[in-house]
């Protein structure tokens, strides 16, 4: 009786140690999981952070990109409007020749390029002024009249210069002042050139620079015979008389 009992209770003790074996296996195989599981969320949090950085990296490696892009297309349209820009414009050092009939399309062109400076037509002096608003007393007619131009004697030399580049309109002999050149300048300048010798140096259409000798002083004007040798000189503006004396200071 006393075996079986003790067998019993050995059978008892093995039945335990082996439930508490048992246990503690789960209680080892739960603390592994949680470990691992620990581990794997150790590796999710270092993917996450790589994926993060490597996300960054290719966000900033577009971004440059795209700048690169839109810098190098802002580029090409500059570098095309300035060989447009290079293609419509003509170099400075380009001239325009004056033609007989200036445009207004011209005019603006010459204009833009060079403005228009006069120089005297006569190394003198004025022995008979423009008055428009008044008579002056003229000798060979021995009346007192308007004088809508100025009458230069020379002083050194007789020869008439163009008081600047344009082209010659007419020649001709005028009735009472004799003979006549006119040139007609840009901007709707027009100078006139009188009482000249006949052989004048010009021809109708010719293009003259600034300075270039036209003609010489003469004695060809009836109306002012009397008068000491000189240039009758008239300045126009679009077809209208007006004082040339500030040419001549």
């Amino acid at each position: 009786m006393k075996i079986k009992v003790n067998e019993k209770i050995k059978n008892i003790i093995n039945i335990l140690r082996g439930k508490e074996e048992k246990e503690t296996e789960v209680i080892n195989f739960e603390n592994r999981t949680r470990k691992g599981a620990q581990e794997c969320v150790l590796e999710d949090e270092e993917d996450k952070k790589e994926y993060e950085n490597n996300k960054n990296k290719m966000k900033k490696i577009f971004i440059g990109m795209s700048m690169l892009l839109v810098l190098t297309i802002m580029v090409n349209f500059r570098i095309k409007d300035y060989i447009k820009i290079a293609q419509i414009i003509p170099p400075e050092e380009e001239t325009i020749t004056v033609s007989s009939s200036i445009d207004n399309q011209e005019a603006h062109i010459l204009k833009a390029k060079e403005e228009l400076i006069f120089i005297p037509a006569l190394e003198g002096e004025v022995q008979k002024i423009y008055s428009q608003d008044k008579v002056i007393y003229s000798k060979t007619l021995n009346q007192w009249k308007t004088h809508e131009g100025i009458d230069i004697a020379p002083t050194k030399n007789s020869n008439v210069m163009a008081i600047e580049k344009g082209v010659v309109d007419s020649i001709y002999m005028d009735d009472f002042y004799g003979m006549t050149v006119k040139i007609e300048h840009i901007d709707g300048y027009m100078s006139s050139y009188s009482n000249l010798d006949e052989n004048v140096c010009v021809n109708v259409g010719e293009s003259v620079i600034k300075g270039q000798k036209i003609g010489k002083v003469g004695n060809t004007a009836v109306g002012e015979a009397l008068d000491n040798p000189h240039l009758h000189f008239v300045l126009y503006l679009n077809n209208k008389i007006v004082n040339p004396t500030y040419i001549f200071k």
